[in-house]
């Protein structure tokens, strides 16, 4: 479960799968709230009005601005993309979307000194780059 804050007023709210099908439903608390962070590509959660927002698993509590981003790190899972982002950290050049996604995502992590934002792949794109060893047969 994953701490957030909501600053707006109550309302009901709900986590959609990719095709929009409500997969639950409850009420969002002005304040802090808890829900299971997403773990699954293409999932959200939307409030009554309409806007979408993303939990996602880390340390200390979500500030709402940080809900507002859909990540999807899922093309760097493939070896040319991951060259291909290794590349981009070093020299800040083409950067793809998930490239600049996971820069955005490593930078708020740094900045907030802990693991704070973890979508689905994060850790281990993260840990893959840190051995060096994309490009290498095992």
């Amino acid at each position: 479960m994953r701490e957030f804050v909501y600053p707006f007023d109550d309302c009901k709210a709900s986590l959609k799968d990719p095709y929009g099908r409500t997969r639950e439903s409850f009420t969002l608390l002005q304040g802090t709230n808890t829900l299971p962070p997403l773990q699954k590509r293409g999932y959200y959660y939307q409030t009554s009005g309409g806007e979408r927002f993303y939990i996602y698993a880390g340390d200390g509590v979500l500030a709402w601005e940080d809900c507002q981003s859909a990540y999807d790190l899922s093309p760097l899972l493939k070896e040319a993309n991951l060259a291909k982002l290794d590349v981009f950290l070093q020299t800040h050049t083409k950067p793809t979307k998930a490239a600049r996604e996971f820069l955005e995502i490593y930078e708020k992590n740094i900045a907030k000194q802990t693991s704070y934002l973890l979508p689905p792949y994060f850790e281990a794109i993260d840990t893959f780059l840190a051995r060096g060893n994309y490009g290498t047969k095992s």
